[in-house]
């Protein structure tokens, strides 16, 4: 299950045996934490939000995603990075409170261009984004939207598996000949 900011799906993880799209379950727009007290902040508001939260419980995988398009340097990302982790390690078991105690926490900083891309970030580990999309694609091959589609309240992970089903190529004459015929730009 993942919790974003303003969702929860059943999506591919890299761990997990195979895709099941399931139900989706509408959750609050932002995943706030935190709630500050009068007496510890006077304007009150939130110590900060989480980008993205999930677990697969079959594969006791769980996850804590902190996304950015950042160009700060790497001693500027550790510390915003380890900030970010700590306030994950601190209420990420909040939002699934059947998770058993002994399963860790996998902190992710998600940056669009990085490189090394296996260096450690604020205490998490790295994914490149174009990593990211291809473990998405992994993920979602062999599945089909006719029999398993992905739900429409996931636009982007949907488009990707359009994309990914549209990429495969068709593997015999007869087959292309009938793509070929039936292809039409008007």
């Amino acid at each position: 299950m993942l919790l974003c900011n303003n969702r929860a799906a059943y999506l591919p993880l890299k761990s997990s045996p195979a895709f099941t799209p399931s139900a989706v379950v509408n959750l609050p727009m932002i995943v706030t934490v935190g709630l500050r007290t009068p007496r510890s902040m006077p304007r009150g508001g939130y110590e900060g939000e989480l980008d993205v939260v999930a677990v697969n419980l079959t594969t006791r995988h769980f996850v804590h995603v902190e996304c950015s398009l950042d160009a700060l340097s790497w001693d500027q990302r550790e510390t915003r990075f380890a900030s970010k982790f700590d306030r994950g390690r601190k209420y990420a078991c909040q939002f699934f409170p059947f998770v058993p105690a002994d399963v860790p926490l996998d902190q992710v900083a998600l940056l669009h261009v990085a490189s090394p891309s296996d260096r450690p970030v604020g205490g998490g580990r790295l994914v490149t984004g174009k990593d990211f999309v291809l473990e998405i694609m992994a993920g979602l091959d062999g599945t089909s939207s006719a029999t398993s589609a992905v739900p429409t309240s996931v636009p982007l992970i949907r488009t990707l598996q359009l994309a990914n089903e549209a990429h495969t190529p068709i593997k015999t004459t007869s087959q292309r000949r009938r793509a070929d015929k039936n292809f039409s730009c008007v």
